[in-house]
């Protein structure tokens, strides 16, 4: 499988850097715009379905963040994974960055393994989110009559057809997936199973995340654990209640509004975008194992 890369930067020094870069990637076709004027209509021919968008923050006549936002606004476009190029390491535009949707902000100059690093877990949210989507456009009337109810999980597969059911009856389900998803996956990988920040990072790296989630629901110590979730819909909001039996975590290091965002640090992602482009509240509580999101009609 080929995975299209768009690179876009007013600079050619700089989309020749990192076009050289993304070549270097098995796999990977970059794709290179020195002009982000109508890069938004260029993104909806038909031909421009990219897996990974590389973009500056500042370029002479538009600003990175603006064509983030209007991407995050578009329903066929809010999903791609958006790594921001910066030559300013200022806190304050990094975490603008991240609220904004991008997946990641990295600072110029640009780090060769870094970039790497980066676009190699871009590609997999983007893999995830695409067959997320994908299966809950096929499943989405499944549950758009269910009021109330209370639910458990324990698998991957589990997961992932009860978050496509319960996202159907939110305001915009499409949005309301991934987010749900996100969480509720956390819900068995860092909850349940205890698979910390650390290893997911290099889990994912050598493709082996899925194997060792269902390698440790076969232990003794794990195999009995379920998430419970208790859902609420009527005709002013919609509110699901996800509880693990996990030893929970810091959460309130990720649910401050001036919040951390290390270059490479991927832990918290779902919990930031889940607040910002999913749901109107999330909400944590006591030692972690407990969450909250809902969205108001």
């Amino acid at each position: 499988m080929v995975h299209k890369i768009l690179i876009v930067d007013d600079s050619r020094v700089i989309t020749m850097f990192v076009e050289s870069i993304v070549k270097t990637i098995e796999g990977c076709e970059p794709y290179v715009m020195n002009d982000a004027s109508n890069i938004i209509e260029v993104l909806h021919e038909e031909e421009n379905v990219f897996d990974v968008i590389i973009i500056d923050r500042m370029m002479d006549e538009i600003d990175g963040i603006d064509i983030l936002k209007d991407m995050k606004l578009d329903k066929e476009l809010r999903h791609i994974p958006v790594i921001m190029l910066t030559g300013m390491d200022v806190k304050e535009d990094i975490i603008d960055g991240i609220k904004a949707g991008a997946f990641q902000y990295l600072t110029k100059p640009i780090n060769h393994a870094e970039l790497i690093d980066v676009i190699q877990h871009a590609l997999i949210d983007s893999e995830y989110k695409r067959n997320t989507l994908e299966s809950f456009r096929s499943n989405k009337d499944v549950a758009s009559f269910v009021n109330s109810g209370n639910f458990e999980y324990k698998t991957v597969e589990q997961c992932n057809s009860l978050s496509v059911m319960l996202a159907t009856c939110f305001p915009d389900p499409e949005s309301a997936v991934i987010g749900l998803s996100e969480i509720m996956m956390n819900s068995i990988e860092h909850g349940n199973l205890g698979i910390t920040c650390d290893e997911k990072k290099e889990l994912l790296k050598k493709g082996k995340i899925f194997d060792e989630v269902s390698r440790r629901l076969e232990l003794d110590k794990y195999k009995d654990r379920i998430v419970k979730v208790d859902y609420e819909c009527n005709n002013k909001f919609v509110l699901v209640t996800i509880e693990d039996q996990g030893d929970g975590f810091n959460w309130k290091n990720y649910m401050q509004d001036d919040i951390e965002v290390g270059t490479t640090d991927f832990s918290g992602r779902g919990i930031m975008l889940s607040k910002t482009m999913s749901f109107d509240e999330v909400q944590y509580y006591g030692k972690g194992n407990k969450v909250t999101v809902k969205s108001y009609f």
